[in-house]
């Protein structure tokens, strides 16, 4: 008699059965997490700036102001909202403190906002971040100012129930010339009873003193504090954008369970299963 050993060839489709199961799993986990990371670096949502006010009580709000009348003179101090700027200009103006332009790119976002109010276009500029901003400003988009049952600021002033004034609005770009300004919104409900509005990313500022002065595009400089939607409770249920009942992250955990799991079950068949030795 003799003793001799199979061929231990079996082995080696496990292995390679083994590695790719682990290469798709990564592969599931590198997908929602490189999706993670593209939302971080995705610049922030300026939400609506809503406001809740009751009877008798005022509010201020920090506000820049873009020039909306090429070559006319810088306003003064005072200025009266009077109307709701078109939709392009309010994008204009949301898209550039989301994208950080106001403070980084003052200029370009001035020249796209002289575009967009009266089409005025300067020679010998670069336009590249200007056009960025006009083609979002124009692409359509519903500005974030909108929301459903909540009027905007100037309705409610039209109507008698809100008083607003801009005060203190300065020149804050002295180096830059005479045309982007600051200064500080403040609020009134002269109603009896309690009023919820809209602030929002573009009402006309205009000086009503002497002589002809630019008209500014106002706007809030500051993010806008919590308020709910409505003033009604509402009771609502998230759901992860994914439209699944675990976010990416959740999903590269169980993954990552999923593999510990396959590799012990893994283990624990090769070792039960050992070569067969033939007499």
């Amino acid at each position: 008699m003799s003793r001799f050993s199979l061929p231990r060839r079996r082995r080696q489709p496990t292995t390679w059965s083994l590695v790719t199961l682990v290469v798709i799993v990564l592969l599931l986990i590198a997908a929602p997490m490189s999706a993670l990371a593209q939302e971080g670096d995705s610049p922030a949502v300026a939400p609506p700036y809503i406001v809740t006010l009751q009877p008798g009580e005022s509010t201020e709000i920090p506000v820049y102001g873009f020039c909306l009348n090429y070559s006319l003179p810088f306003p003064n101090q005072l200025l009266d909202p009077t109307d709701l700027a078109n939709e392009p200009l309010r994008n204009a103006a949301i898209y550039s403190l989301e994208t950080g332009y106001v403070d980084t790119n003052t200029w370009d976002v001035q020249k796209a906002i002289w575009y967009l109010s009266d089409e005025t276009r300067l020679e010998d500029q670069d336009y590249t971040i200007a056009d960025e901003i006009i083609e979002h400003a124009n692409s359509g988009v519903t500005p974030v100012d909108v929301v459903e049952g909540v009027p905007h600021m100037i309705d409610l002033i039209n109507e008698g129930v809100l008083e607003a004034q801009v005060n203190d609005f300065v020149n804050i770009a002295e180096d830059l010339g005479s045309f982007f300004g600051g200064g500080t919104l403040v609020i009134t409900n002269v109603s009896e009873e309690a009023q919820q509005f809209v602030v929002s990313y573009g009402t006309v500022g205009q000086d009503d003193s002497e002589g002809v002065n630019q008209n500014m595009l106002i706007f809030p400089s500051e993010p806008a504090p919590e308020q709910p939607t409505t003033m009604q409770e509402t009771v609502t249920t998230e759901v992860p954008t994914t439209g699944a009942l675990l976010p990416p992250a959740g999903f590269a955990a169980l993954a990552l369970i999923g593999v510990v799991v396959v590799l012990a079950g893994l283990a624990a068949t090769r070792t039960r299963r050992r070569p067969t030795n033939a007499v």
